[in-house]
């Protein structure tokens, strides 16, 4: 008896309610193993056109981002060590300000960055 396979063409067991490739449900017509054709490219595939169509853009909150709101506090937050180390400048302060600004772009790159460019 041939093992079962998901659609993705991944082995599955018995054991398992979903696909551990592309988490897709076990079905009881997973018996069959898939047609050769159907690969994990194939179903990679598949599933960045279905990605494409949903409209996420840079405003709206994801699982792994923020909205608006939660980018301009984030933003904020970032922005208040800077100001502290340019209040206290001498001579500690000097060095933050010099860090901060290596540190400070890539902080409100990912920030701000959207949600399919992760």
């Amino acid at each position: 008896m041939p093992q079962p396979r998901c659609a993705c063409g991944a082995l599955l067991t018995h054991e398992v309610d979903w696909c551990l490739r592309c988490y897709a449900p076990v079905s009881e017509d997973a018996e069959e193993p898939a047609p050769e054709h159907f690969t994990s490219a194939a179903a990679d595939a598949r599933k960045a056109r279905e990605r494409s169509h949903i409209g996420v853009g840079k405003w709206d909150a994801t699982v792994v981002t923020y909205g608006l709101a939660g980018r301009l506090i984030g933003t904020v937050v970032v922005t208040l060590p800077l100001l502290w180390f340019v209040y206290w400048l001498v001579p500690f302060g000097f060095v933050g300000v010099v860090c901060w600004f290596v540190v400070f772009p890539r902080m409100l790159r990912d920030l701000w960055r959207r949600a399919d460019r992760l």
